[in-house]
This record gives C-alpha cells, sequence and structure tokens, in this order.
C-alpha cells in the first residue's frame, strides 16, 4: 500500500484542508483505500462493526463514486448519493489508520504533499511580495521630498551610495580572483546591484547603473 509522507503532519493536514478539503473527496479516499487494502465493500463494512460503528454495505455503496470495475449500478458521473455522519467518519478514520482530515483532501494532495505545500506557500510569499511592494512605493514617496528638499542630506546618501558601490566592486573583483577569471568592468555593470542601493537609487531618482 502506498504510504502517505511522514512529514504531513496535522498542521499541514490543516493548512491543505482548509485550501483543498472537500467532502466530495471522502466518499473517493474510501473507495481508493478500500481496494489498496485489497477490502471488498462488505469486508469494510464488517470492520467499521468490529470498530464499533456499524456501517452497511449498500450505505458504503451509496458513500463511494460509481465503481469502473463493476457492471452496472450507478452510471458513470455520478456522485456519492449518502452523506457521511461525522461518528461513520471518525470510524472509517480509525479502521483505513488514516487522520480524518486527509480523508477530506484529494488524493494527489496526500501523495504530493511537498508540492502542494510548496504552492501555498508560494502564494502566501507572493502576497506578501505584493504587499510590500506597495508599503516600500508608499515609503519612498513619503520620504523622497525629505531628501529633495535638503542638499546635504541628498550629498550624504550619495556618498553612502559610493561606498556601497565600492564594498560591492571589491567582493566582484575578489570574486573573480578566486576563480582565475581576468577583471572587467562589464562584470560591475552586468551584476544586480546591493539592495540599498536600489534603494538609494528610487529615492534620489537615480538613472545611471
Amino acid at each position: 500500500m502506498e504510504q502517505v509522507p511522514d512529514s504531513l503532519g496535522w498542521q499541514a493536514v490543516s493548512e491543505l484542508v482548509n485550501e483543498l478539503g472537500d467532502k466530495k473527496w471522502l466518499g473517493l479516499r474510501i473507495q481508493q483505500e478500500r481496494k489498496l487494502r485489497g477490502w471488498s465493500q462488505a469486508r469494510l463494512s464488517e470492520e467499521m462493526t468490529k470498530a464499533g460503528q456499524p456501517l452497511h454495505q449498500s450505505s458504503i455503496s451509496k458513500i463511494e463514486p460509481p465503481d469502473e470495475d463493476r457492471r452496472g449500478g450507478r452510471p458513470r458521473g455520478a456522485g456519492s448519493t449518502r452523506s457521511v455522519t461525522i461518528e461513520e467518519a471518525l470510524g472509517l478514520s480509525k479502521v483505513l489508520s488514516i487522520p480524518l482530515g486527509e480523508l477530506l483532501l484529494p488524493p494527489d494532495a496526500v501523495l504530493d504533499v511537498s508540492a502542494w505545500q510548496g504552492y501555498m506557500r508560494a502564494a502566501e510569499l507572493k502576497n506578501k511580495a505584493v504587499h510590500y511592494g506597495d508599503e516600500y512605493v508608499d515609503v519612498i514617496e513619503r520620504i523622497r521630498p525629505a531628501f529633495a528638499s535638503s542638499l546635504p542630506m541628498a550629498q550624504r546618501l550619495l556618498a553612502h551610495r559610493s561606498a556601497l558601490m565600492q564594498k560591492h566592486e571589491s567582493e566582484l573583483r575578489d570574486l573573480a580572483e578566486r576563480d582565475g577569471e581576468p577583471w572587467i568592468e562589464e562584470m560591475l555593470e552586468g551584476s544586480p546591484k546591493p539592495p540599498a542601493v536600489t534603494v538609494i537609487d528610487d529615492i534620489l531618482e537615480v538613472d545611471e547603473p
């Protein structure tokens, strides 16, 4: 039987359920987990009875989606026709040895949990980037007039920029030397400027590289 990754802890399950969870997955997960164990619906019904939560085979048939291996019955595309009570869900969780939250998740979200977690983390970071990007613009626009109206302040900021660029160039030269490459000015021109230099350029609206 395919194992759920160890990294799928309670917090991960909670986050995934909030993002992707839906009771519609429950019937499919029950069916898939039952088949992975080689159980018939009757066997699952027996196991539920042993666990103290009787669930008739006919009820399981209505909870699960149409079985593609079975001839007749509900047409393909038909959904579950019976809901699951919380007591039954807890019993199924116990019998199948699967946390209740995972039964509410699409199978691929469980088997590829690291990818789904990566997606959600990326979405979170993207939201933060948009928020901080707007906040950054607000801060720059708020402080720009102070530097524009004070020549000494602007000069000190430019001097600081020059010192930062000298340090940046020195670090690039050291890196080129370690790599055995000859130093050329294009290395400085083609490298990203230090973040603090970019901020100074935004404040002073400097256009040169």
